[in-house]
C-alpha cells in the first residue's frame, strides 16, 4: 500500500512539474485605449481596470490615431501625478505571472526630449519597480519589453504606471499611449492534500 501512494504522489508531482513547464504567455489584458478607457481580452479570473491619468495630467482623451492623449507633462524631473495607469487583481484562488508589457507611445512635439518610465507596484507605490525607461518617439513606436518575473498571487492588485516627464512644453506637448498588452501566464493555487494514512 506504501509503495502504491508513493507511485501516485510522485506521479502527480510530475504532472504538475510537467503542466508548469509546457505552459505558455497569453495576452492577461489588453487596451486599445482608441475609442475609451476601457479593457478588452481581459483572462478568465482576472480584473482590469480602466485606464485613468494622474492627477498632473489634463484633457484625457481618446483616439484611433494616437490612443490615450494628455497635456500637463512635467518639463523637467518625473512628476509624481504625470502617469497612464491601469491595474490587475488577481481572484481568489488563481495567482499570475506578468511576463511581458507592451505598447505603443508618441510625442505631438517632432522635437521632443520626453522621457518615460514603465514601473509596476503592488502596495499602491509606497515602492514600485521599474520595468524598462526611454526617449518618447516623435513617430508611433511599439515598445517591447520582457519583465522580471512579477508574480501577482490570488487577492492581490497591481498598478501599472507609463510616466512621461521632461517635456518640452507642458501646457501643449502631448504624450500618447494605444494598444497596451499585458501577457502572462496563470495558475490554480494548489491546497495542500494531507498524505494518506495507511496501516502496516
Amino acid at each position: 500500500m506504501r509503495a502504491k501512494s508513493f507511485v501516485l504522489l510522485s506521479l502527480g508531482i510530475f504532472a504538475m512539474i510537467l503542466a508548469m513547464g509546457i505552459a505558455s504567455a497569453v495576452t492577461l489584458a489588453d487596451w486599445p485605449s482608441t475609442t475609451n478607457a476601457a479593457p478588452i481580452n481581459v483572462a478568465a479570473n482576472l480584473n482590469a481596470g480602466n485606464l485613468t491619468a494622474g492627477a498632473g495630467i489634463s484633457g484625457l482623451a481618446f483616439n484611433s490615431t494616437n490612443g490615450a492623449t494628455g497635456t500637463g507633462w512635467n518639463q523637467g524631473a518625473l512628476g509624481a501625478g504625470d502617469f497612464y495607469q491601469v491595474t490587475l487583481t488577481a481572484a481568489s484562488g488563481f495567482n499570475f505571472n506578468i511576463t511581458s508589457v507592451s505598447l505603443t507611445q508618441i510625442s505631438s512635439n517632432p522635437t521632443t526630449n520626453m522621457n518615460f518610465d514603465v514601473t509596476w507596484s503592488k502596495n499602491n507605490f509606497a515602492t514600485s519597480n521599474n520595468i524598462v525607461s526611454g526617449g518618447i518617439s516623435t513617430t508611433a513606436s511599439a515598445l517591447s519589453s520582457t519583465t522580471t518575473n512579477i508574480n501577482l498571487s490570488s487577492g492581490e492588485t497591481l498598478t501599472l504606471r507609463i510616466f512621461g516627464y521632461n517635456s518640452d512644453d507642458s501646457a501643449t506637448e502631448t504624450f500618447s499611449i494605444k494598444n497596451l498588452n499585458i501577457q502572462g501566464t496563470a495558475t490554480t493555487v494548489q491546497t495542500s492534500v494531507p498524505p494518506e494514512v495507511t496501516s502496516c
